[in-house]
This record gives C-alpha cells, sequence and structure tokens, in this order.
C-alpha cells in the first residue's frame, strides 16, 4: 500500500516503499524508548522525541504509515495497555494523512500548518486515555490539564525539533536525490 503526494491510496507496493516504512517504523519505536528512558513517554508530562518526525509525511508520503506503525509498535509497552496501542496508532494515523494533506499550505515557504494536526489530534486522545485510566476516575478538569501538558510536549517535538528536521531533511534530500538518481 503506498500513498500518493496528492494523499490517495495507490494499492501497489514497492520494496523501496516498505523498505521507507520499516525505517521510520524503527526510528519512532527507538526516539520513543529513548524518550521513555527520561520518563517523557508514555505520562501526562510528554515530550516524545519520536514525534519530532511528525514532519516526514511532508517530505514523503510513506511515513504516513511508518509513524503509524512506529506509534502502534512504541505503544505496546504503554502502561495504559491496548486502549493506548489501538487510540494511539489512529490519531497517529490521522494527524499523518493531515500532515500530508496540508503541506500545500506555507508560511514563509515552510508548511508550518502540517504542524497543527499532530500537536492537536495527538493530546485529545491521549489525554482521554490517560483520563480513562486515572486512579481518581476520569474528570474534565484533569483531562484538559493533561490536555495542555501533552499538547506543550508536541510543541516542543514538532516544532522546536522537527522543523530544524523538516529544513535539514527538505535540503538534504534534494541532494542524494542528485546522487541518487531516484526521489528519495
Amino acid at each position: 500500500m503506498q500513498m500518493s503526494k496528492t494523499g490517495n491510496l495507490n494499492f501497489s507496493v514497492k520494496v523501496g516503499s516498505l523498505v521507507k516504512v520499516a525505517v521510520i517504523a524503527v526510528f519512532y519505536v527507538l526516539l520513543t524508548y529513548i524518550s521513555a528512558s527520561f520518563g517523557l513517554a508514555y505520562f501526562p508530562v510528554q515530550v516524545r522525541f519520536s514525534e519530532s518526525l511528525c514532519f516526514l509525511p511532508i517530505v514523503m508520503p510513506e511515513a504516513v504509515f511508518g509513524l503509524t506503525l512506529g506509534c502502534l509498535i512504541s505503544n505496546l509497552t504503554s502502561p495504559f495497555g491496548v486502549l493506548d496501542v489501538i487510540c494511539g496508532a489512529l490519531a497517529t494515523f490521522v494527524s499523518s494523512f493531515l500532515t500530508l494533506k496540508l503541506q500545500k499550505f506555507k508560511v514563509r515557504d515552510l508548511p508550518l500548518l502540517s504542524m497543527v494536526p499532530p500537536v492537536v489530534i495527538s493530546p485529545l486522545v491521549v489525554s482521554l486515555v490517560i483520563g480513562l485510566f486515572s486512579p481518581e476516575g476520569f474528570s474534565l478538569t484533569a483531562y484538559f490539564v493533561t490536555f495542555f501538558s501533552i499538547m506543550m510536549g508536541e510543541l516542543v517535538a514538532c516544532c522546536a525539533l522537527g522543523v530544524p528536521l523538516y529544513l535539514f531533511f527538505s535540503q538534504k534530500s534534494k541532494l542524494i536525490e542528485k546522487m541518487l538518481g531516484y526521489r528519495v
């Protein structure tokens, strides 16, 4: 399964696309586990370093599936169980897909609007999952506090880490394309 630059699904699978999906998934898992080693991956205060990769659908559409798979695998060790595995992967898929779709809207030649879905969708979903597992029970106050905390972490990961990575990848991918003779 492949996604075209326009966001349309194409079910012809190419080995190169599968490799990209796998490599992105591995990096997502690795960066999530590094975040987890600092206590920043699964609780109300989160700065998942892996979320800095959320710009990748702009550079390569296959990243939608790589990020989703990486999130699914990363959440297998979540203290919030199967609910976090399913909801987290779905939130990542939706935000990655919207990131791809919003790439044409740019501010000063940067697709900053593409960073909005992961900064909003992930906190909405993750705050709900965390709230449902709270020992005190679900409360709207705790939900919104958790939402804003996770949203701040997403802003740091997506904007402070992700935008410089995007600039690096977008410039380097042009060089790599010239060297390899095909689109990366």
